[in-house]
């Protein structure tokens, strides 16, 4: 027998079955976290159960976890109320004249505007009761934008969180000012 007789036959392309991949493209998701985070920055009573109120002794309330968290998860939002700088800089110092009252004032800017959270007035909203550590924070926040262009501030974990961890974040307030009115901000 010659050499072509003993050969395969080729086979074409029909031949094969191809296998799809199920694996999702980073795209998507992104996209499927982004709509998490906006469900449950909509259903805040839901996403805030496992968030528990404590009080501290130096600090009064803060809040502590009750279940994990891994590095970047959405834990809560700052929820109060946006207001213009003009506004925040009035409330602030109506604040100022009544030492009963605490000051929630949250300022940042997202795309180049100046906007402030203000969560002073009580409200069932968690966020607002996490407290400071320069040291050792385990939170971080960032502004997410909803379907109508709306700011969310917003506080993903910085690591893993275990329950009975307190919730904690930098205010980036280091001022003499606020040492000299919360000495438990440098040791915490």
């Amino acid at each position: 027998m010659d050499k072509k007789t003993l050969q395969k036959p080729s086979r074409g392309i029909e031949d094969f079955c191809y296998r799809r991949s199920t694996r999702k493209t980073t795209t998507v998701l992104k996209k499927e976290r982004e709509t998490d985070i906006l469900w449950k920055i909509q259903h805040t009573e839901e996403n805030e159960k496992d968030l528990l109120i404590e009080e501290f002794p130096e600090k009064g309330r803060g809040i502590r976890a009750t279940k994990n968290y891994d590095k970047n998860d959405f834990v809560c939002e700052y929820k109060g109320e946006i207001i213009s700088m003009k506004e925040a800089h009035k409330r602030e110092n109506q604040y100022a004249l009544d030492p009963t009252i605490g000051s929630y004032m949250y300022f940042f800017i997202w795309k180049g505007r100046h906007y402030c959270v203000d969560a002073t007035k009580d409200s069932p909203f968690k966020g607002r009761l996490i407290n400071h550590s320069y040291l050792n924070p385990n939170l971080r926040t960032h502004v997410v934008q909803d379907a109508k262009g709306k700011p969310h501030l917003c506080l993903f974990a910085l690591r893993s969180i275990k329950p009975h961890d307190e919730l904690l974040y930098d205010y980036g307030d280091h001022s003499a000012e606020s040492i000299a009115g919360n000495p438990w901000i440098l040791t915490s």
